[in-house]
């Protein structure tokens, strides 16, 4: 589509060289550029994938086998750019061919410069106008495939929701009632049995709405960033030692860094919760225990920070999907979890403009890299 601020381009198409001529002459005094005169429809074609005119002038009769209705339909086709025809011919039969090419007005030999003038003026705005509304229909398509898409999301979310909720709910309940009818003949131990699993079931679902909460305050914009001068390494130390107290003697949790003194500017919590979801992941899907390393590589203004571990791994069928959200991989069994975290921390890592990638092998592991730029030290 055309400048409005520069002269709009026409391409002339006319075998008859005095009245091609004539026809750019009066073209150039109305104001407009000529971007091309030829007399064939090859030439036209070529022209006008060359040179990409606002319009063409298209003589029906001309030299060579491609007729002017025949490279209209090309130059239509090919190249949306619009057509006018110039023809001694105004018969039933041409005019219904003609047709192919969608073209925008017809002007019939010989003609006026103003008519000349006003047919393209009319011809270049309805062209424009067709083109905002196709673009205007674009993005209605789109908004309706997104509010589609964001109407399912909601539909699985409820769903997931309700069943997640429903077992440790069921346990509170079942826990309570017992402890309400018949703790007065238990032990102590059996009684301290039933309020721990009370205590699991309450914590379970409040992580379930903290992963919930979070995902919302992301895909809503709510949630801001507030990068902070930190001690990388020495953070993410605290994080692997806090971890590694609470996973036991058969996991062995290490944090390396290319660059153990580096200050840098990021969001520190946005970056705990990346972390401690890809550590506790690797954790969690390592039943067998075994050695889990974060890894802190420097490159420029931007740091790399690996996950590794030697747990169950992702199939490869799955691994195109493991950030979707509500999916869970086929092998993971048992394994408790609400296909959420990778949600979050995928949306969180681009939230900094960073990028978040996967290798991984069943039975061998599993290593999430995550890159993200540094914010310069204010």
């Amino acid at each position: 589509m055309f400048n409005h601020l520069s002269k709009p381009r026409i391409l002339v198409v006319e075998d008859e060289a005095i009245v091609a001529e004539n026809i750019a002459d009066r073209l150039v005094a109305d104001g407009y550029d000529i971007s091309g005169i030829v007399d064939s429809g090859a030439d036209a074609i070529a022209c006008a994938e060359a040179n990409s005119p606002d319009l063409v002038l298209m003589d029906i009769v001309l030299k060579g086998e491609i007729d002017g209705i025949t490279a209209a339909q090309a130059i239509h086709t090919q190249f949306a750019i619009p057509i006018v025809y110039m023809t001694a011919y105004s018969d039933e039969k041409t005019l219904q061919r003609s047709k192919s090419a969608q073209p925008l007005a017809y002007l019939i030999k010989p003609f006026r410069s103003q008519e000349l003038k006003a047919t393209i003026e009319i011809a270049l705005h309805k062209h424009k106008f067709d083109l905002e509304m196709i673009k205007a229909l674009k993005t209605s398509e789109k908004l309706q495939t997104e509010a589609i898409a964001l109407s399912e999301m909601k539909s699985n979310f409820i769903t997931m929701i309700s069943h997640e909720f429903r077992s440790p709910l069921t346990n509170i309940h079942l826990s309570a009632d017992l402890l309400e009818t018949q703790s007065s003949h238990w032990s102590e131990q059996k009684r301290q049995s039933r309020f721990q699993r009370i205590r699991k079931a309450i914590a379970q679902m409040t992580a379930l709405l903290d992963d919930a909460l979070a995902l919302t305050k992301v895909e809503s914009g709510l949630l801001s960033l507030n990068p902070q001068s930190i001690d990388l390494f020495r953070f993410c130390m605290e994080l692997t030692e806090d971890l590694q107290l609470g996973a036991g003697d058969q996991y062995q949790i290490h944090c390396f860094s290319t660059d153990e003194n580096r200050i840098v500017r990021l969001d520190p919590t946005v970056l705990e919760y990346i972390l401690i979801n890809l550590l506790s992941n690797a954790i969690k899907y390592s039943p067998q225990g075994g050695l889990i390393e974060l890894k802190i590589n420097y490159s420029g203004q931007e740091v790399a920070l690996q996950v590794c571990d030697r747990g169950i791994g992702i199939p490869l069928e799955d691994q195109g999907r493991i950030f979707d959200a509500f999916f869970r991989s086929q092998n993971v069994g048992a394994i408790k979890g609400n296909g959420l975290g990778l949600v979050i921390t995928k949306q969180l890592v681009e939230m900094q403009d960073g990028q978040i990638f996967i290798k991984s092998e069943v039975g061998i592991g599993s290593t999430f890299t995550v890159t993200l730029p540094i914010y310069p030290n204010s």
